[in-house]
């Protein structure tokens, strides 16, 4: 689960300062709006050129692929001198056809970047299953939450930090 900036998440607090470079695969989800890009969301980059995201970071605002831009390797939104992040431009736009953004269910689109990711040590792919399981094997098991978000409480405003 990747919480998207901006919205209250009380799930999702509570965290701490990530290291730089520990979650290659993160990206930020940018959209433009009256000339001025924005941070929105998160995403999972899940090949060279696919990111995986929550539809409603797109549906619900009618986005086009020209205003959605997709920032990978990026840890502090503060300054440039920690990490060196990337920007790639948005191709398509790709939310699940069954998503309701009364209910969110099917809250998941997928980007398709314009070009490809050239990896390095801190932009990656996420290690997603490559083989068929039950949802029994994940019962249990411990996950991670990565994001832009609040730390601790409720803030007014999301932490610049990853």
């Amino acid at each position: 689960m990747i919480a998207s900036l901006g919205r209250s998440c009380p799930d999702c607090t509570g965290g701490q300062e990530a290291a730089v470079a520990s979650h290659p695969w993160l990206a930020m989800i940018s959209t433009a709006s009256g000339g001025k890009w924005a941070p929105k969301c998160g995403g999972a980059l899940i090949d060279s050129q696919h990111v995986l995201t929550a539809a409603h970071c797109l549906v619900d605002g009618g986005t086009s692929p020209a205003e959605v831009g997709v920032r990978l390797g990026e840890h502090d939104l503060r300054t440039s001198d920690e990490a060196v992040s990337l920007d790639y431009n948005v191709d398509r736009l790709l939310p699940h056809p069954g998503y309701n953004p009364s209910t969110h269910e099917g809250d998941l689109a997928v980007l398709t970047l314009a070009q490809r990711v050239q990896f390095r040590s801190n932009i990656q792919p996420s290690g997603l299953p490559t083989t068929a399981g039950s949802d029994a094997e994940y019962v249990g098991k411990m996950a991670t939450v990565a994001g832009w978000g609040a730390l601790a409480g409720v803030l007014p405003a999301p932490s610049r930090i990853l």
